[in-house]
């Protein structure tokens, strides 16, 4: 064989032996994988420059709702909410929202699609209007939510909406336009952080989730949040409501159907679920195939059916007798057991009470110093005999430990508790009117600047702001305040104040009314009540505004009564603080006297006398219609109605002395003024001649002329308080006329004949003795 052929052999012989280094390095080529009409796509790719439309956010969306409004929703994990429009054609951008500071962790839309919540890590929940898409509230929680879900229907008054604790099993439930204080709270209705709620707004159920696949129903606040009446099972146990804890697992979404009977889950456990819907297995989104979990001679087909944790048994033998007999035999055995236990804890007892007895016996044989050798071996038996009974139980324990589980013993009940979630009845104090008018006193002298600063606010956010800052004043004893307020401004003519505090008013006793219909604590109310009167429908407005009309109608009715009870009371007292040492009234006795002696003496009953300590409260214009006050003056010299006639009678009376004296020769001048040392004159007529001289005043009077004149003399008598005077007038007066009217004068006050030296005797004799006392 010559070289060549040698080497092309040796070549051959190598390549046999495998690839080399390089080559087997070389990774295989990956097949191309071919996309269904790719070229459909590849021509339909944007060929400008710059996109015209971008659906996008800047990070990953983590959730997407579609409300009935024709709007579609995205959150990202930045905490950022976009509102899309859905159009004829595609989707239009309509505004972004950086919702929260962190990322977002639900996100719900109300049945209607016209409110939007979102729920963020930052402890903060936001309400959000659809159609006019914008943030109209927000609420600070003290936990951090997990799952949110708007629990109301059009039938309900206020938005609710549902959040749940991510640190705890509580669910919260809020007034979504008010204030962070909850409308209900459940604590114990799950053991694990709520994952997931869903309201069935057909039948105003709400489906709760938590994370160990547990499922809860509850209703609406209606039904006070109650378990449902309408469905049609009274245990979970004869439902499939217990898959997902089987698995354990829950479900990470669920969807009603269209009428609202039925509901779908989606869960990361790929075992959850029937795809072929009789539970054979069938064909899995994940890949591969179900294993089958039943038998076919192992059937589910009447009530009450369980399944027994022992071998499985043909088709020919008598399957429910078979596990009668098991179950016996098993029960029996399990007594047997819990007999020998107890047996055995009875008998540790006692040998350890012998034990004690024994122990006990030689120390007291030690201290009489008798022999203890009896009691030493009885001790070491009993001893002896605790070990074997420890043993045997040590025994029994192993041996309950090593016993397979059964439908009998696989759970046992620790306890049984009913919780249900219902507000109790609003707590009525039974108080006397005593005590519910000391308590009032004490709730105003503690709080009185903090309501009349609340009677003063205008706006109503101002007033819901200030309520919830201080929630104590909600209360009937503020509305009560507020009332009295309202009467005494009234009382005071200060009407426009009033009003504005009667509205106040008004709207706390709506806050207390609206507590009695939903029996619950006035408090929690507050923002409801502010939240629905600024959106509330036009007939719930004019209820209000008629309510607030026919309290300042009121008001005004109570505030006139209390001014004339408050004339009275004043009249009495000031009648019986002038009454006369006879008892009589002065004023009683000036009205008596005739009109002459009332106008001489400036006693006549004009509104200006009338008012005197009542100015505030009673008018002093003319009711003549002058614009001067109604004074004695006034009526005799300026008033259109008596003035007028009189003066002209009088001016003609004097005008024709004036002319008749004139013709005589007498030198006649008119209205001349005199002035004496304590008085001034003014006639009507001062008259010169060669006879002498003389002065004329012309009076026109309607009293007969005798009683003129002794009312002028007492007049004067009255005004000098001149005895020698009255005496004279007095005797010269007719004596029956006189002994009236001086009686009346005397028992009234009017005079004092003593000239008051009485009282002063009095008056200083009571004095000294107080001085004394002193």
């Amino acid at each position: 064989m010559s070289k060549e052929t040698k080497h092309e052999h040796s070549e051959s012989e190598e390549e046999t032996i495998g690839p080399m280094p390089d080559m087997a390095a070389q990774p295989e080529k990956k097949k191309r994988k071919i996309l269904v009409h790719e070229k459909l796509y590849l021509d339909n790719l944007p060929s400008a420059e710059f996109y015209e439309k971008s659906f996008m956010h800047r990070d990953l969306i983590s959730h997407i709702v579609v409300a009935k409004s024709q709007f579609i929703i995205t959150a990202s994990v930045d905490g950022h909410v976009k509102f899309w429009k859905k159009m004829e054609r595609g989707i239009e951008f309509v505004k972004h929202f950086r919702s929260h500071l962190g990322e977002i962790t639900s996100v719900s839309v109300n049945y209607d699609g016209s409110l939007l919540a979102t729920s963020g890590v930052d402890g903060v929940v936001k309400v959000f209007d659809v159609l006019n898409f914008d943030m109209i509230h927000m609420m600070d929680v003290s936990f951090r939510p997990l799952c949110v879900e708007w629990i109301h229907g059009p039938q309900d008054i206020f938005p609710v909406i549902a959040v749940s604790d991510s640190a705890s099993p509580k669910i919260y439930v809020y007034d979504g336009k008010g204030n962070k204080e909850p409308l209900h709270q459940f604590e114990r209705l799950h053991t694990k952080p709520v994952k997931l709620i869903k309201y069935n707004v057909k039948f105003d159920v709400v489906v709760s989730i938590d994370h160990a696949g547990i499922i809860e129903y509850w209703s609406g606040a209606k039904h006070d949040f109650s378990f449902p009446k309408c469905v049609k099972f009274e245990s979970k146990l004869d439902t499939d409501l217990y898959d997902f804890v089987r698995y354990k697992t829950y479900p990470t979404g669920l969807a009603f159907s269209p009428d609202g009977s039925k509901f779908a889950t989606i869960s990361p456990d790929r075992k959850t679920g029937d795809p072929t819907g009789n539970g054979t297995g069938g064909e899995s989104i994940w890949g591969g195939e179900f294993e089958d979990e039943f038998k076919p001679h192992l059937k589910h087909d009447r009530p009450y059916t369980i399944s027994d944790d022992e071998d499985e048994t043909h088709p020919n033998i008598d399957t429910p007798s078979l596990f009668r007999w098991r179950h016996q035999a098993r029960v029996e055995r399990m007594e047997e057991q819990r007999r020998e236990k107890e047996e055995i804890e009875n008998t540790k007892k006692k040998n350890s009470q012998k034990i004690a007895e024994v122990r006990q016996q030689i120390e007291q044989a030690k201290k009489d110093d008798s022999s203890i050798s009896e009691l030493e071996a009885r001790l070491e038996m009993l001893l002896s005999e605790g070990e074997k009974l420890k043993k045997k139980e040590d025994e029994l324990k192993q041996k309950e430990k090593v016993t397979p589980w059964n439908v009998d013993t696989i759970s046992n009940p620790g306890f049984t508790k009913t919780v249900i979630n219902k507000p109790g009845a609003r707590k009525v104090e039974q108080l006397s009117e005593e005590e519910r008018e000391k308590r009032m006193q004490i709730f105003i002298k503690e709080n009185e600047k903090l309501l009349k600063e609340f009677g003063m606010l205008r706006k109503y956010d101002d007033s819901q702001r200030f309520l919830q800052e201080h929630p104590h004043l909600v209360c009937e004893d503020t509305a009560n305040y507020l009332v009295i307020w309202c009467i005494t401004l009234e009382m005071e003519d200060k009407q426009m104040l009033s009003q504005h505090v009667a509205h106040q008013c008004i709207c706390m006793q709506y806050i207390l009314e609206l507590s009695k219909q939903l029996e619950v604590d006035p408090r929690s109310c507050v923002g409801t009540f502010f939240s629905k009167i600024q959106v509330a429908e036009p007939e719930y407005k004019k209820s209000f505004e008629d309510e607030l009309s026919a309290f300042k109608e009121r008001v005004k009715k109570r505030a006139k009564e209390k001014l004339e009870a408050a004339l009275r009371e004043d009249e009495e007292e000031e009648k019986k603080a002038r009454l006369g040492p006879g008892g009589l009234d002065p004023v009683e006795v000036f009205e008596s006297l005739p009109t002459t002696v009332r106008t001489h003496i400036n006693a006549l009953a004009t509104r200006v006398r009338l008012s005197r300590g009542r100015r505030a409260f009673m008018p002093t214009q003319c009711r003549a219609g002058c614009p001067a006050s109604e004074t004695a003056s006034h009526i005799i010299q300026h008033c259109i109605l008596s003035h007028g006639g009189r003066v002209r009678r009088h001016d003609t009376i004097v005008n024709m002395l004036e002319i008749a004296l004139q013709k005589k020769g007498y030198r006649v001048t008119k209205e001349q003024m005199f002035v004496g040392n304590r008085r001034r004159w003014k006639p009507d007529l001062v008259c010169s001649g060669l006879s002498g001289h003389f002065i004329i005043d012309a009076q026109v009077v309607g009293d007969n002329p005798s009683t003129t004149h002794w009312n002028n003399i007492l007049q004067e008598c009255f005004e000098k308080q001149d005895i020698p005077m009255l005496q004279e007038a007095i005797a010269k007066m007719p004596q029956e006329e006189a002994a009236y009217h001086m009686k009346r004068c005397i028992d009234s006050g009017l005079w004092l004949p003593d000239g008051g030296k009485k009282e002063a005797a009095e008056t200083s004799e009571t004095e000294l003795v107080e001085g004394e006392e002193k």
